[in-house]
Protein backbone atom coordinates (compact mmCIF):
# COMPACT_ATOMS: atom_id res chain seq x y z
CA UNK A 1 0.00 0.00 0.00
CA UNK A 2 1.61 3.31 -1.01
CA UNK A 3 1.91 6.05 2.06
CA UNK A 4 -0.51 8.91 1.56
CA UNK A 5 2.38 11.37 1.94
CA UNK A 6 6.19 11.70 1.21
CA UNK A 7 8.45 13.61 3.40
CA UNK A 8 11.76 14.97 1.92
CA UNK A 9 14.43 16.11 4.20
CA UNK A 10 17.28 17.67 2.17
CA UNK A 11 20.45 18.15 4.23
CA UNK A 12 23.64 20.01 3.83
CA UNK A 13 25.80 20.20 6.83
CA UNK A 14 22.95 20.74 9.11
CA UNK A 15 23.96 17.54 11.49
CA UNK A 16 24.03 20.72 14.43
CA UNK A 17 19.51 20.51 13.85
CA UNK A 18 19.43 17.29 11.96
CA UNK A 19 18.10 14.77 14.61
CA UNK A 20 15.47 17.41 16.24
CA UNK A 21 14.74 17.68 12.18
CA UNK A 22 13.99 13.99 12.25
CA UNK A 23 12.86 13.23 15.65
CA UNK A 24 10.17 15.87 15.30
CA UNK A 25 8.74 14.02 11.94
CA UNK A 26 9.04 10.11 13.54
CA UNK A 27 7.43 11.64 16.40
CA UNK A 28 4.21 12.74 14.22
CA UNK A 29 0.85 11.27 15.58
CA UNK A 30 -0.50 11.06 11.41
CA UNK A 31 1.16 7.47 10.84
CA UNK A 32 0.85 6.86 7.00
CA UNK A 33 4.01 8.97 5.69
CA UNK A 34 7.44 7.72 4.20
CA UNK A 35 10.73 9.38 5.04
CA UNK A 36 12.82 10.21 2.06
CA UNK A 37 16.53 11.82 3.50
CA UNK A 38 19.15 13.34 1.19
CA UNK A 39 22.35 14.64 1.43
CA UNK A 40 24.37 16.86 -0.47
CA UNK A 41 27.82 15.34 0.37
CA UNK A 42 28.03 16.91 4.02
CA UNK A 43 31.87 17.58 5.20
CA UNK A 44 30.13 17.71 9.01
CA UNK A 45 28.89 13.97 10.89
CA UNK A 46 25.79 14.34 9.46
CA UNK A 47 26.14 10.74 7.61
CA UNK A 48 26.58 9.57 10.88
CA UNK A 49 22.98 11.43 12.40
CA UNK A 50 20.90 9.51 9.20
CA UNK A 51 22.54 6.47 9.34
CA UNK A 52 20.86 5.68 12.81
CA UNK A 53 17.46 5.57 11.11
CA UNK A 54 18.38 3.81 8.58
CA UNK A 55 16.16 0.87 10.11
CA UNK A 56 13.22 3.06 11.01
CA UNK A 57 10.39 1.66 9.21
CA UNK A 58 9.06 4.90 7.79
CA UNK A 59 12.65 5.57 6.38
CA UNK A 60 11.91 4.36 2.94
CA UNK A 61 15.23 5.84 1.14
CA UNK A 62 18.68 7.41 2.19
CA UNK A 63 20.41 9.06 -0.28
CA UNK A 64 24.48 10.48 -0.50
CA UNK A 65 25.89 12.78 -3.09
CA UNK A 66 29.03 11.71 -3.97
CA UNK A 67 29.15 15.51 -4.77
CA UNK A 68 27.33 18.63 -4.04
CA UNK A 69 25.12 20.05 -6.11
CA UNK A 70 25.03 23.60 -5.37
CA UNK A 71 21.18 23.55 -6.02
CA UNK A 72 18.31 23.09 -3.24
CA UNK A 73 15.90 22.87 -5.85
CA UNK A 74 17.92 20.01 -7.53
CA UNK A 75 17.52 17.96 -4.76
CA UNK A 76 13.78 18.74 -4.34
CA UNK A 77 13.53 17.04 -7.95
CA UNK A 78 15.47 14.49 -6.61
CA UNK A 79 12.97 13.37 -3.70
CA UNK A 80 9.98 14.50 -5.70
CA UNK A 81 11.57 11.40 -7.91
CA UNK A 82 11.92 9.03 -5.68
CA UNK A 83 8.50 9.62 -3.98
CA UNK A 84 5.52 7.33 -3.67
CA UNK A 85 3.40 9.73 -2.01
CA UNK A 86 0.23 11.57 -3.28
CA UNK A 87 1.51 14.49 -1.46
CA UNK A 88 4.62 15.92 -0.61
CA UNK A 89 6.31 17.76 2.56
CA UNK A 90 9.51 19.02 2.18
CA UNK A 91 11.18 19.61 5.69
CA UNK A 92 14.14 21.40 5.35
CA UNK A 93 16.86 20.02 7.74
CA UNK A 94 17.45 22.93 10.17
CA UNK A 95 13.68 23.55 10.81
CA UNK A 96 11.66 21.27 13.05
CA UNK A 97 7.65 20.56 13.72
CA UNK A 98 4.94 20.30 16.20
CA UNK A 99 3.96 16.35 16.63
CA UNK A 100 0.33 16.78 15.34
CA UNK A 101 1.88 19.08 11.97
CA UNK A 102 0.65 16.53 9.34
CA UNK A 103 -2.54 15.83 10.84
CA UNK A 104 -3.48 19.54 10.94
CA UNK A 105 -2.14 19.75 7.63
CA UNK A 106 -3.57 16.36 6.42
CA UNK A 107 -7.00 17.39 7.10
CA UNK A 108 -7.19 20.20 5.16
CA UNK A 109 -5.70 18.41 1.80
CA UNK A 110 -8.18 17.43 -0.85
CA UNK A 111 -8.48 17.53 -4.89
CA UNK A 112 -9.71 20.96 -4.64
CA UNK A 113 -7.44 22.24 -2.20
CA UNK A 114 -3.80 21.09 -3.29
CA UNK A 115 -1.87 23.52 -1.37
CA UNK A 116 -2.13 23.50 2.35
CA UNK A 117 0.28 25.87 5.07
CA UNK A 118 0.66 27.06 8.15
CA UNK A 119 2.24 29.84 10.20
CA UNK A 120 5.57 29.49 11.12
CA UNK A 121 7.29 30.42 14.42
CA UNK A 122 10.51 31.81 13.76
CA UNK A 123 13.34 30.58 16.10
CA UNK A 124 16.95 31.01 16.57
CA UNK A 125 20.09 28.41 16.39
CA UNK A 126 19.11 27.40 20.02
CA UNK A 127 15.29 26.84 19.63
CA UNK A 128 14.39 30.33 21.40
CA UNK A 129 11.28 32.18 19.54
CA UNK A 130 11.69 35.43 18.42
CA UNK A 131 9.16 36.67 15.56
CA UNK A 132 6.47 34.69 13.61
CA UNK A 133 6.23 34.14 9.76
CA UNK A 134 3.16 36.91 9.39
CA UNK A 135 4.93 40.07 10.54
CA UNK A 136 7.13 40.69 7.49
CA UNK A 137 4.09 39.59 5.49
CA UNK A 138 1.37 42.45 7.66
CA UNK A 139 1.69 45.26 5.03
CA UNK A 140 0.39 43.06 2.31
CA UNK A 141 -1.68 40.70 4.13
CA UNK A 142 -3.29 42.62 7.14
CA UNK A 143 -5.26 40.46 8.81
CA UNK A 144 -5.33 37.66 6.84
CA UNK A 145 -2.73 35.19 8.30
CA UNK A 146 -4.46 36.17 11.84
CA UNK A 147 -6.85 33.10 11.38
CA UNK A 148 -7.51 29.66 9.58
CA UNK A 149 -9.06 30.49 5.63
CA UNK A 150 -9.45 28.69 2.37
CA UNK A 151 -9.25 30.74 -0.44
CA UNK A 152 -9.56 30.47 -4.59
CA UNK A 153 -6.14 30.13 -5.61
CA UNK A 154 -6.11 33.24 -7.90
CA UNK A 155 -7.65 35.25 -5.31
CA UNK A 156 -4.55 34.22 -3.49
CA UNK A 157 -1.81 34.47 -5.94
CA UNK A 158 -3.30 37.78 -7.07
CA UNK A 159 -3.79 39.81 -3.47
CA UNK A 160 -0.90 38.07 -2.11
CA UNK A 161 1.32 35.40 -3.34
CA UNK A 162 2.50 37.60 -6.48
CA UNK A 163 3.67 40.72 -4.36
CA UNK A 164 5.46 38.32 -1.67
CA UNK A 165 6.72 34.79 -0.69
CA UNK A 166 3.29 34.27 1.62
CA UNK A 167 4.68 30.92 1.88
CA UNK A 168 7.53 32.13 3.69
CA UNK A 169 9.21 28.44 4.65
CA UNK A 170 8.96 25.09 2.79
CA UNK A 171 8.99 23.49 6.18
CA UNK A 172 5.86 24.51 6.37
CA UNK A 173 3.70 23.63 3.35
CA UNK A 174 2.10 20.15 2.04
CA UNK A 175 1.29 19.62 -1.20
CA UNK A 176 -0.21 17.65 -4.03
CA UNK A 177 2.62 15.72 -5.88
CA UNK A 178 0.65 15.42 -9.45
CA UNK A 179 0.93 19.32 -9.90
CA UNK A 180 4.45 19.45 -10.19
CA UNK A 181 4.38 19.13 -14.10
CA UNK A 182 1.83 21.44 -14.38
CA UNK A 183 4.44 23.99 -13.11
CA UNK A 184 7.50 25.62 -14.79
CA UNK A 185 10.64 23.99 -12.00
CA UNK A 186 12.94 26.26 -10.18
CA UNK A 187 16.02 24.20 -11.61
CA UNK A 188 17.86 27.64 -12.44
CA UNK A 189 17.33 29.06 -8.98
CA UNK A 190 19.40 28.95 -6.14
CA UNK A 191 17.92 31.40 -3.41
CA UNK A 192 14.17 32.16 -4.15
CA UNK A 193 12.63 29.72 -6.09
CA UNK A 194 10.53 28.56 -3.98
CA UNK A 195 8.34 31.59 -4.32
CA UNK A 196 8.30 30.65 -7.60
CA UNK A 197 7.63 26.82 -7.14
CA UNK A 198 4.43 27.78 -4.46
CA UNK A 199 3.27 30.60 -6.05
CA UNK A 200 2.03 28.28 -9.39
CA UNK A 201 1.13 25.50 -7.36
CA UNK A 202 -1.54 28.25 -5.32
CA UNK A 203 -3.02 28.53 -9.51
CA UNK A 204 -4.27 25.14 -9.29
CA UNK A 205 -6.91 24.72 -6.80
CA UNK A 206 -7.79 26.49 -3.64
CA UNK A 207 -5.30 27.10 -0.79
CA UNK A 208 -5.85 26.24 2.99
CA UNK A 209 -3.79 28.79 6.14
CA UNK A 210 -4.05 26.80 9.25
CA UNK A 211 -2.78 29.58 11.99
CA UNK A 212 -1.49 27.41 14.57
CA UNK A 213 2.35 27.95 14.78
CA UNK A 214 3.13 24.00 14.12
CA UNK A 215 6.08 24.76 12.11
CA UNK A 216 9.67 25.84 14.00
CA UNK A 217 11.30 28.18 10.85
CA UNK A 218 15.00 28.24 12.83
CA UNK A 219 17.12 31.61 11.42
CA UNK A 220 20.88 31.18 12.14
CA UNK A 221 23.71 31.81 10.64
CA UNK A 222 24.55 29.27 7.67
CA UNK A 223 20.53 29.96 6.52
CA UNK A 224 21.02 31.41 2.97
CA UNK A 225 18.71 34.12 3.57
CA UNK A 226 21.14 35.40 6.55
CA UNK A 227 24.23 35.47 4.40
CA UNK A 228 24.81 39.23 3.53
CA UNK A 229 27.09 39.06 0.91
CA UNK A 230 26.94 41.69 -1.59
CA UNK A 231 27.24 39.15 -4.61
CA UNK A 232 24.70 36.35 -2.61
CA UNK A 233 22.59 39.70 -2.66
CA UNK A 234 22.73 40.80 -6.16
CA UNK A 235 21.76 36.76 -6.77
CA UNK A 236 18.80 37.17 -4.40
CA UNK A 237 17.23 40.71 -6.32
CA UNK A 238 18.30 38.86 -9.99
CA UNK A 239 16.40 35.99 -9.19
CA UNK A 240 13.16 37.61 -7.66
CA UNK A 241 12.88 39.94 -10.53
CA UNK A 242 13.10 37.14 -12.71
CA UNK A 243 10.45 35.93 -10.85
CA UNK A 244 8.42 39.33 -10.98
CA UNK A 245 8.43 39.23 -14.28
CA UNK A 246 7.01 35.77 -14.43
CA UNK A 247 4.17 36.43 -12.40
CA UNK A 248 3.28 39.96 -14.84
CA UNK A 249 3.66 37.88 -17.77
CA UNK A 250 1.18 35.10 -16.53
CA UNK A 251 -1.07 38.09 -15.27
CA UNK A 252 -0.73 39.84 -18.50
CA UNK A 253 -2.41 36.29 -20.06
CA UNK A 254 -4.98 36.41 -17.66
CA UNK A 255 -5.88 39.78 -18.52
CA UNK A 256 -4.69 41.34 -15.34
CA UNK A 257 -2.04 43.97 -14.43
CA UNK A 258 0.23 43.75 -10.92
CA UNK A 259 1.21 46.43 -9.33
CA UNK A 260 4.54 47.44 -9.35
CA UNK A 261 4.84 49.26 -6.50
CA UNK A 262 3.97 46.53 -3.95
CA UNK A 263 7.42 45.47 -4.81
CA UNK A 264 9.39 47.97 -3.22
CA UNK A 265 10.31 45.86 -0.76
CA UNK A 266 12.93 44.46 -3.24
CA UNK A 267 14.11 47.90 -3.16
CA UNK A 268 14.86 48.24 0.70
CA UNK A 269 16.04 44.87 0.73
CA UNK A 270 18.83 46.37 -1.45
CA UNK A 271 18.64 49.73 -0.15
CA UNK A 272 20.18 47.40 2.95
CA UNK A 273 23.34 46.68 1.82
CA UNK A 274 24.07 50.24 2.39
CA UNK A 275 28.03 50.85 3.42
CA UNK A 276 30.38 53.80 2.84
CA UNK A 277 32.26 50.95 0.89
CA UNK A 278 29.48 49.69 -1.05
CA UNK A 279 28.51 53.25 -2.29
CA UNK A 280 32.03 53.39 -4.37
CA UNK A 281 30.87 49.76 -5.72
CA UNK A 282 29.20 50.00 -9.30
CA UNK A 283 27.34 46.39 -8.24
CA UNK A 284 25.61 48.30 -5.71
CA UNK A 285 24.82 51.17 -7.63
CA UNK A 286 23.69 49.83 -10.78
CA UNK A 287 21.18 47.09 -9.29
CA UNK A 288 19.56 44.46 -11.81
CA UNK A 289 15.97 46.24 -11.51
CA UNK A 290 13.48 47.85 -13.92
CA UNK A 291 14.18 51.91 -14.21
CA UNK A 292 10.99 52.85 -12.07
CA UNK A 293 12.17 50.67 -9.14
CA UNK A 294 15.79 51.73 -9.64
CA UNK A 295 15.36 55.96 -9.46
CA UNK A 296 13.18 54.86 -6.14
CA UNK A 297 16.39 52.71 -4.74
CA UNK A 298 18.48 56.05 -5.94
CA UNK A 299 16.05 58.66 -4.01
CA UNK A 300 16.16 56.32 -0.78
CA UNK A 301 20.20 56.14 -1.29
CA UNK A 302 20.30 59.73 -1.05
CA UNK A 303 18.43 60.33 1.50
CA UNK A 304 19.85 57.30 3.41
CA UNK A 305 23.78 59.03 2.59
CA UNK A 306 22.66 62.08 4.09
CA UNK A 307 21.08 60.92 7.04
CA UNK A 308 24.32 58.11 7.67
CA UNK A 309 26.78 61.48 7.22
CA UNK A 310 24.90 63.37 9.72
CA UNK A 311 24.54 61.08 12.36
CA UNK A 312 28.58 60.75 11.80
CA UNK A 313 29.38 64.75 11.64
CA UNK A 314 27.16 64.75 14.59
CA UNK A 315 28.87 62.23 16.47
CA UNK A 316 32.10 63.40 15.80
CA UNK A 317 31.04 66.95 16.94
CA UNK A 318 30.08 66.17 19.91
CA UNK A 319 32.18 63.64 21.26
Amino acid sequence: MQPSVSIIVPNYNHAKFLKQRIDSILGQTYDDYELIILDDCSTDNSKDIIESYRNNPHVAQIVYNEKNSGSLFSQWRKGLSLAKGEWIWIAESDDYCENKFLKRLISRANNNIPLVFCKSDIVDENGQSFSDSTIWLSNLTGQTLNHDFIMDGKSFFYEMHAYKNIVSNTSSVIFKKENISKIVFPDNYKICGDWLFFAQMSLLGKVAYVYEPLNHWRQHARTTRNIGSLDLERLRLKENMNIVRHFRAVAKNDGRNLEISKYDWIVDRWLRQFTYRNMLKWKYLNPPIPCRMKLKFHIRLIKRFNTELFKSLKNRLFK
